[in-house]
């Protein structure tokens, strides 16, 4: 899909997005993945063990470790943080279904 200034969005479900600033998570079912040509992105996945995603949380620190947000609440977890770059990405687990979004967007030039 284009938009009115010539940038892409892409819809997928069941691929990891097209983008090279976000780690790749490997485990659990990708439902959903959008991301345009600016570099913003979202990815919903399912059948995410809570293991896993803290491996992951863990990685995501380290990568983004600028501005940290954390959060634990009684069903989700969450964590966001920027990169030297100003990329920008979000990780929030929910534990009762077992799910997981991935948000990253790129500062405006």
């Amino acid at each position: 899909v284009k938009d009115k200034e010539g940038g892409t969005l892409t819809l997928s479900s069941g691929e990891w997005p097209d983008i090279d600033y976000i780690p790749e998570f490997k485990q659990g079912q990708i439902v959903s993945a959008t991301h345009d040509s600016k570099g913003n992105v979202m990815i919903i996945l399912e059948e995410v063990d809570r293991r896993s995603f803290e491996d992951y949380r863990e990685n995501i620190k380290k990568l983004f470790p600028e501005e940290p947000y954390e959060m634990q609440a009684d069903d989700s977890l969450f964590y966001e943080g920027k990169n030297t770059k100003g990329e920008r990405v979000s990780v929030q687990y929910f534990i009762n279904d077992n799910s997981l979004i991935i948000s990253g967007k790129r500062e405006s030039e």
